[in-house]
């Protein structure tokens, strides 16, 4: 793996997980975060962390609840926390057990991120490291999403359009009432507040001659700028 590589971090976007509302990428981010590379092809992160202590379900809790402070509503349980983990593993996002670590020339216990994705997207490390630390699991969802479409649109000299209700969809809010407008929404202005990214309003004319509201997205940051 190449050191560009290495400070990059893989988000899944295959249907099974973005589409899932169970499939925590807030937590998924975490542990990206604070994982390492053992040099031969496999992402893990220590049980027993040089920086973090024993990463026991409590434990990490306590770390996911810490990154919620600024929205306490996005707190959960340790039941839920134990709920997602499972799903992780059950889909095949992370195992556990032990992993050879090249840098002690030991085995160590750990989670090992598996990273056998279809379709993903690389984040920039220290992008990823503030989302992680301060946007729900929603907000990074449709910002890996929406840089993937940004980059793909990019190489044929085209632009991703949209509609708050299309983007509902794609990450699992498909139920079709407002509340997930107003998320979707919510979540957009987040990103753009950050400026990671930015939209604009956009018309289409229907076949009646009647204008479609919806959204042209104009750039999607890679690189986070911390505001001084």
């Amino acid at each position: 793996m190449s050191s560009t590589t290495s400070q990059k971090r893989i988000l899944p976007l295959d249907k099974e997980c973005l589409a899932d509302r169970a499939v925590d990428y807030k937590l998924y981010s975490i542990l990206q975060k604070i994982s390492h590379y053992n040099g031969k092809g496999v992402r893990f992160v220590y049980k027993n962390h040089p920086t973090l202590g024993n990463l026991t379900r409590p434990r990490l809790l306590e770390i996911y609840n810490e990154k919620c402070i600024g929205n306490p509503q996005e707190q959960i349980s340790l039941s839920t926390l134990k709920r997602k983990m499972a799903l992780f593993k059950s889909i095949g996002m992370i195992s556990e057990g032990k992993i050879e670590d090249t840098i002690n020339g030991k085995e160590v216990n750990a989670f090992i991120l598996l990273e056998n994705f279809a379709l993903f997207q690389y984040i920039p490390l220290e992008t990823l490291e503030y989302l992680a630390d301060t946007a729900s699991s929603t907000v990074i969802k449709l910002y890996a999403f929406l840089l993937n479409k940004f980059l793909w649109k990019a190489k044929f000299n085209d632009t991703y359009v949209f509609t708050y209700a299309e983007l509902a969809a794609e990450i699992g809010l498909n139920d079709n009432n407002n509340g997930n407008t107003r998320i979707i929404r919510n979540c957009l202005n987040s990103l753009s507040n950050s400026e990671l990214i930015d939209y604009c309003d956009f018309y289409v004319m229907t076949d009646s001659g009647v204008p479609s509201p919806r959204k042209r997205l104009i750039n999607v940051n890679q690189h986070y700028k911390k505001k001084v």
